[in-house]
C-alpha cells in the first residue's frame, strides 16, 4: 500500500507540474509577451521538467530498476491517455520516456 501512495504522489507532481506550468506559459502566449515558436519550445521543456520531477519524487527503498520501471511505465501511460484526447507526436514520448529516466536515475543511484 506504501508503495502505492509512491506512486500516486510521484503522478501527483508530475500532473500539478505540467499543469501550472503549461498555464502560466499559455497565459503569456495569449497576451503576446512570448512568441508560438518560444511557446511551442517552452512547452517541449516543461514536459520533461514535469515528468523529470515526477520520477525524482519517486522514492524506490529498493533501489531496483524493475521496481522503478513502473513510474516510467505510468507516465507513459499518462502520456498515451493524454494523447487521446490532444494531439501528441513521438517526439513527447520520447520526451517523457528520456525524463522519466533521467529523474529515476538521479534520484537512485548508489
Amino acid at each position: 500500500m506504501k508503495y502505492l501512495k509512491n506512486i500516486g504522489f510521484s503522478i501527483l507532481y508530475s500532473i500539478s507540474t505540467l499543469i501550472i506550468l503549461t498555464l502560466i506559459i499559455t497565459i503569456f502566449s495569449y497576451f503576446n509577451i512570448i512568441n508560438y515558436d518560444i511557446t511551442y519550445i517552452l512547452l517541449k521543456i516543461i514536459l520533461f521538467i514535469s515528468f523529470f520531477i515526477g520520477s525524482f519524487k519517486f522514492n524506490n527503498k529498493n533501489k531496483k530498476l524493475i521496481k522503478g520501471s513502473y513510474i516510467i511505465l505510468i507516465n507513459l501511460l499518462i502520456v498515451l491517455i493524454f494523447s487521446l484526447i490532444i494531439k501528441f507526436n513521438i517526439i513527447n514520448f520520447i520526451i517523457v520516456l528520456i525524463s522519466s529516466l533521467l529523474g529515476y536515475y538521479l534520484k537512485n543511484r548508489n
